[in-house]
């Protein structure tokens, strides 16, 4: 159960770690989380169903289970029936060098993510006021979207050693279970104190994601700006400006914000602007600026899906509906599952079929 690979029944090796995360991932309780791992033969894949066990460990928690001994360590876990020495073999930590804080590491890394918070767990018990190890454990919670734990983390590492960037996970976490008004609580605390231009970016940003969930475009756009002027070089900021423009189907604003974005970028960077630029270009029926932004984004990945996709749009709008097909061909042998390319190479299709010219409307 992730305190070593799972091996493939069928071939018996060892399986590749794939991926991990909350299971089942819409369950509001945070019980289980689930580690994937994929057979290098034949290609199956297992889960490995792993318990969340004690977010809060003492001397007292089973290291198995995280249920609470009320005996010697020698005595069987009333949950589980292990011993803690059992629970130590069970998931390879007999030897004190797994029991480090590079150790854990490597194991999250390698996927034995049981093993990695028992060695914080081992650790955490000997040493409760590490602030670093529970900002550690934290992350790994967070990274398996168990949020609950990882604020929980989050607030034992902040209550023994102030950290700005354990505030903006702390507020990551809690917005991510649901809690909102405690995230810009943290965030409103960050603007006014902390005199980090980079803390002070990444507040303002995620505050205004927050402000522009809940509708208050003005409070968004001011945090946006605000972003941007405390890190004019971070791309992630016009995105967030752009796109709540974009939503909002103000497209020539959104061009704005992504013309000063471009400004900045430099090679690939430029990549997730000029999508939205080509776009937004396309959506006011500005097929040469759209065309223009995609051969752009082209000439720097040739198979981007949504390059290929803007510049069939393009291409449509001025009745070039051959090559405008060719692009949709193209994207759908990179991603045979996209349905916008499907849709829109059926419009293509039907049109030529007709021998018509729908250079204004095509698209919509």
């Amino acid at each position: 159960m992730s305190a070593q690979p799972v091996t493939c029944e069928h071939c018996g090796v060892e399986g590749v770690f794939l991926r991990a995360g909350k299971y089942p991932e819409d369950e509001v309780a945070e019980v289980h989380y689930g580690v994937a791992w994929q057979c290098p033969g034949c290609d199956e894949v297992s889960l490995d169903l792993c318990p969340v066990a004690a977010v809060e460990p003492t001397a007292a928690s089973c290291l198995n289970c995280g249920g609470e001994r009320t005996g010697q360590r020698d005595d069987p876990c009333p949950a589980c029936g292990m011993s803690a020495p059992e629970a130590l073999t069970f998931l390879h930590l007999d030897d004190p060098a797994a029991r480090t804080p590079e150790a854990a590491e490597a194991s999250f890394d390698a996927g034995l993510y049981r093993r990695g918070f028992a060695a914080l767990d081992t650790l955490l018990c000997a040493t409760p006021d590490d602030a670093d190890l529970w900002r550690a454990k934290g992350t790994h919670y967070q990274i398996l979207k168990l949020n609950h734990a990882a604020a929980t983390c989050y607030e034992r590492s902040l209550a023994l050693a102030p950290s700005p960037p354990v505030e903006i996970a702390l507020a990551c976490a809690r917005s991510a279970e649901g809690d909102h008004a405690g995230a810009l609580a943290i965030y409103d605390g960050l603007v006014r104190t902390s005199t980090d231009p980079e803390i002070l970016a990444i507040a303002h940003a995620n505050r205004g994601n927050l402000h522009e969930a809940a509708g208050s475009e003005v409070s968004a756009m001011a945090d946006y700006e605000a972003a941007i002027g405390h890190e004019p070089a971070r791309i992630a900021h016009y995105q967030n400006y752009a796109r709540l423009h974009s939503r909002r189907k103000h497209w020539a604003k959104a061009l704005e914000v992504l013309g000063r974005g471009l400004v900045v970028a430099k090679d690939a960077e430029r990549i997730p602007l000029l999508v939205e630029t080509a776009r937004a270009h396309n959506e006011l029926e500005d097929a040469e600026a759209g065309l223009a932004a995609a051969d752009e984004l082209l000439a720097l990945r040739a198979d981007h899906p949504r390059g290929l996709f803007h510049r069939a749009w393009a291409l449509g709008l001025v009745g070039r509906l051959d090559e405008a097909a060719a692009d949709l061909e193209r994207l759908l042998d990179v991603d045979p599952t996209s349905k916008d390319g499907k849709k829109a190479l059926a419009k293509i299709e039907a049109a030529r079929a007709k021998a018509s010219r729908p250079w204004w409307k095509f698209w919509g």
